[in-house]
């Protein structure tokens, strides 16, 4: 199991890497949202594209383990669920995929604030049912994601500056 943090902590850590990510992308201009290599051959808006399904994915997986229910991880690669998560927003405006990330910020934080109490302690049938800690479940696909594209966007644009 992974380490553990409690519920307040998920939650300022989602917030603030939610406004680092909301800082880098306001400033890309309207032109670099869709100009290709701002993550290898991604746009910035596939990039928003992919944490959406990314935010998502924990979403799901948590509150299958609330209910009880099997959650369905996704068959194929990474590169290959990536791919096809990318591929669902296309021919998508900026503006509604930015909508849709903060919709999907907001059900993450609602569903961390709406967890019961046990589920932050050890060995509770939420964290059985995850296979780690509820700070296990979100971290690889919220706030510890989020950065790794929040540096190479801001890379990308101070080097599209340049």
């Amino acid at each position: 199991m992974e380490d553990r943090l409690d519920r307040s902590d998920i939650l300022r850590r989602l917030s603030l890497e939610h406004q680092r990510l909301m800082d880098t992308f306001a400033r890309l201009t309207a032109e670099q949202w869709s100009a290709a290599g701002a993550v290898g051959t991604w746009t910035a808006k596939d990039v928003l594209a992919h944490l959406v399904y990314w935010n998502h994915y924990a979403t799901d997986e948590l509150r299958a383990a609330v209910s009880g229910t099997w959650f369905v991880h996704p068959f194929g690669t990474t590169d290959e669920i990536n791919a096809q998560a990318i591929a669902s927003f296309q021919g998508w405006a900026v503006e509604a995929i930015q909508d849709a990330f903060e919709h999907s910020y907001a059900e993450l934080t609602v569903l961390v604030e709406s967890l019961p109490v046990h589920a932050f302690e050890v060995g509770n049938p939420i964290e059985q049912a995850l296979d780690e800690t509820v700070h296990g479940a979100l971290a690889n696909n919220t706030y510890e994601h989020w950065p790794i594209h929040e540096a190479q966007i801001r890379e990308w644009i101070d080097h599209v500056e340049k």
